[in-house]
């Protein structure tokens, strides 16, 4: 989760906030499904191609509009990237809820993501968060 933060928002900054999220949350069943057929070897249901289907139909209407679309190359594959993350966190997830408290399991992950993101407090200007 600490990939998906930088890369889902760089992707907004860069591509605007309708094509990074629609790229983002999009893709993410999509590579989940492909991360599961490649390491499990299970095959996809039919509810995985209807739905893969239909992301990528509302992916391309949304591109056919270029007048309202920013598309850029970087943008989009920092998007995708952020959708590779979030199926890798799910699929992870998936399997540590067999043998772990599915509420254990979000607060280990989110307090290592607050742990890795820390850094970039003194990266940039935080003084939004106290009202200056």
């Amino acid at each position: 989760m600490a990939f998906y933060q930088p890369l889902f928002f760089s992707a907004v900054t860069i591509t605007g906030v309708a094509i990074g999220t629609v790229i983002a949350i999009g893709s993410a069943p999509i590579f989940s499904g492909v991360l599961e057929w490649m390491v499990l070897k299970k095959s996809p249901s039919k509810g995985w191609w209807y739905s893969t289907l239909l992301s990528i139909l509302g992916c391309f209407m949304l591109f056919i509009n270029k007048q309202a679309v920013k598309v850029d190359p970087f943008g989009i594959l920092m998007a995708l990237l952020a959708g590779v993350s979030f199926a890798y966190y799910t699929f992870v997830s998936k399997k540590l809820v067999k043998n772990y408290s599915s509420l254990s399991i979000v607060a280990v992950v989110f307090t290592l993501n607050a742990i890795f993101l820390s850094p970039f407090l003194f990266m940039y200007d935080m003084s939004w968060i106290i009202g200056l």
